[in-house]
């Protein structure tokens, strides 16, 4: 049985994940190019390859016309200038933001359910 402090864990949970950025998160990386390196997560598709959109690296290069529009950028793991983050770890930080965006509301009905379950079963007992 879950304990109403675990219960309120996971309706704090909830509640950041509604106020996250609406729809499907992608991970996108860019390539050098045309401009910086970068890994980030927006809610824009484009064709997906190994888990990843591909952009050519204008999407993320100031003053393009083919720049990303920023209302769709839900955050940006790395960057090739300035240094702010391991390089190393960015692209797959990026793919696990954006996965984990969808997980979680599944994994919030899988919990309910499973307590749902085991409430039915302790009162059978």
């Amino acid at each position: 049985m879950l304990t109403s402090e675990e219960l309120a864990w996971l309706a704090v949970i909830e509640q950041e994940w509604i106020s996250t950025t609406p729809g499907h998160w992608y991970a996108h990386l860019t390539d050098d190019a045309y401009s910086m390196s970068a890994s980030y997560v927006s809610t824009e598709i484009g064709e997906i390859q190994d888990g990843f959109v591909v952009d050519s690296g204008n999407r993320m290069a100031a003053g393009w016309p083919e720049q990303m529009d920023y209302r769709r950028v839900v955050a940006i793991t790395g960057l090739q200038e300035p240094r702010l983050v391991d390089p190393d770890q960015s692209e797959q930080n990026a793919l696990f933001i954006a996965n984990i965006h969808q997980h979680v509301p599944h994994l919030l009905t899988l919990i309910r359910r499973m307590k749902d379950t085991l409430h039915t079963v302790d009162e059978r007992e």
